[in-house]
C-alpha cells in the first residue's frame, strides 16, 4: 500500500469515526425534543402569501427526529404527514410554541377538512 493509500485509508476511518461521535450527539439533542410542538413560516418560495406548518416531534429514528406535520396552504390545499422525518435543523426557522397552541391548529385543521364538500 502507498503512502498517499494509507493516508486515504486512515482518512476514511476517521471521518466515520466523526460521523459516529456526531451522530451520537445530534441523538441525544433530538431525544429532547420529543412532544415539543413547532410551527414555521411556509410559502411558496415566491415571495407571495405564507401560512403556518406545524409540527410535533412524536419520535426519534436514528437519531432524527419524526413529526406528526400538517398545514393549509395560501391556495388552501391541506396536507398531513403523521411520521415526517425531519432532516435539518429545528433551530432553522422554526418556532418552539406550546402544545395547547399545536392542538389548537390540529383542531382548526380538523375542522376545515371536515368542511369540505366534494
Amino acid at each position: 500500500m502507498s503512502e498517499l493509500e494509507k493516508l486515504h485509508a486512515d482518512k476514511a476511518k476517521i471521518q466515520s469515526q466523526i460521523w459516529d461521535i456526531e451522530q451520537a450527539e445530534t441523538a441525544k439533542i433530538n431525544k429532547k425534543l420529543l412532544g415539543k410542538c413547532f410551527r414555521y413560516w411556509d410559502t411558496f418560495g415566491s415571495g407571495g402569501d405564507g401560512w403556518w406548518l406545524y409540527a410535533k416531534v412524536i419520535d426519534v429514528d436514528a437519531g432524527n427526529p419524526i413529526a406528526h406535520r400538517f398545514q393549509i396552504d395560501a391556495n388552501g390545499g391541506m396536507e398531513i404527514e403523521p411520521r415526517h422525518v425531519l432532516w435539518h435543523d429545528l433551530s432553522s426557522g422554526y418556532d418552539k410554541i406550546s402544545n395547547a397552541a399545536f392542538d389548537a391548529a390540529w383542531t382548526d385543521f380538523k375542522a376545515a377538512i371536515g368542511s369540505i364538500t366534494p
